[in-house]
């Protein structure tokens, strides 16, 4: 795929409407191998959260005289390209070669205008939409909407809201945000945030969510807040407080927790007790607290172990590797919180105290 976005329009003869096996492009006579010919198509595949990739098929090979042109020929398996999310188009280039250019997310303007003026058919819906997006966080960062700018940033933001204003007119999008144009223009200024305030609310409102998550979870009978989670997990492994192991626990989104169980032995040369890769990984669902009246829901449990862990022989490995796989557990949080902690304890059971980093 070629991103030469320097050739001229009059170069390229657009191929438009050629979006499956069905109505791909076909060319009749195309050369396979040293000496054999085939039957080649080609197309634009789309899917709506991937994007666009050229898709190429050829069919069996002949030698000779070539079969008549609606002779049955068996196809062979396609090649697909990656997908580029924004537009791409097919075209034959000077020689009559069929080519194809793309725009993703990180493409420019200068490259989005150049496709605009060499393809003005093309499917243009998700370029519609990309360039909408740009505009609408532009405007929001300098309308103090996001987070601070200092005048080269704010300088910066507002050339390349001209450049996607100039996009959006080729591409005929419309309704903009009528602050657009007045930001460029200098009838409307921009807005300075001040970083500290700035830091302060975000923190404010982290803490916020945080209680929130928290009171839902204590609405919900028999149910736990992922730091509550953590909480008791840590009072009931009892067998591992004698090590400084550490207890991680993270949350992402509002329906998981990860348990990373730190400071287990290296598998790998030089690891070390201390080494951040040795851990126990268990993930677990169930923390969303969409409707605080509901019951308690059920909570899985898997774990996976990060590396080939524990004693000098491989058998000395699979034993204690197996002992700490846990999967499928379901029950309440305050159920798995307790299971896991016996759990953990087991494990560090099995697992020779020189091992650890003492205390």
């Amino acid at each position: 795929m070629t991103y030469d976005f320097r050739k001229q329009a009059s170069t390229r003869k657009p191929l438009y409407d050629h979006s499956s096996e069905h109505t791909a492009y076909v060319i009749s006579d195309y050369p396979s191998g040293y000496n054999a010919r085939c039957r080649k198509r080609v197309w634009l595949e789309h899917k709506p959260k991937a994007g666009f990739r050229l898709v190429e098929q050829t069919s069996e090979k002949w030698y000779g005289d070539a079969p008549a042109e609606n002779a049955p020929l068996r196809w062979n398996k396609p090649k697909a390209s990656t997908y580029v999310n924004v537009a791409a188009c097919m075209y034959l280039d000077e020689n009559n070669h069929v080519q194809w250019d793309g725009l993703t997310s990180y493409s420019k303007p200068t490259n989005y205008l150049s496709f605009l003026k060499d393809f003005p058919h093309a499917e243009l819906r998700d370029l519609k939409i990309m360039v909408m997006a740009y505009i609408g966080h532009l405007v929001n960062a300098l309308l103090g909407k996001g987070r601070p700018l200092d005048e080269e940033e704010m300088g910066r933001s507002r050339k390349e809201l001209e450049e996607w204003l100039s996009v959006a007119k080729a591409a005929k999008i419309s309704p903009l945000p009528k602050e657009a144009q007045e930001l460029v223009d200098g009838t409307l200024e921009a807005t300075k945030v001040d970083p500290d305030r700035w830091k302060a609310d975000r923190a404010e409102a982290a803490q916020k969510s945080r209680e929130k998550k928290v009171e839902e979870a204590k609405a919900t009978p028999g149910a736990l807040s992922a730091i509550e989670f953590a909480t008791v997990l840590r009072e009931k492994a009892d067998k591992i407080k004698d090590h400084i192991l550490k207890i991680d626990v993270k949350t992402q989104g509002t329906g998981s927790v990860y348990v990373n169980y730190y400071n287990l032995p290296s598998s790998h040369a030089g690891g070390g007790a201390e080494a951040q890769n040795n851990r126990l990984m268990f993930k677990i669902d169930g923390f969303d607290r969409v409707n605080p009246d509901a019951p308690a829901p059920a909570v899985s449990l898997e774990t996976s172990v990060n590396g080939i862990m524990f004693g000098p022989t491989m058998e000395d490995r699979k034993k204690v590797n197996q002992k700490a796989r846990l999967r499928g557990k379901k029950a309440t949080p305050a159920k798995i919180a307790e299971y896991l902690a016996q759990h953990l304890n087991m494990v560090a059971s099995e697992i020779p105290p020189s091992l650890f980093k003492k205390a």
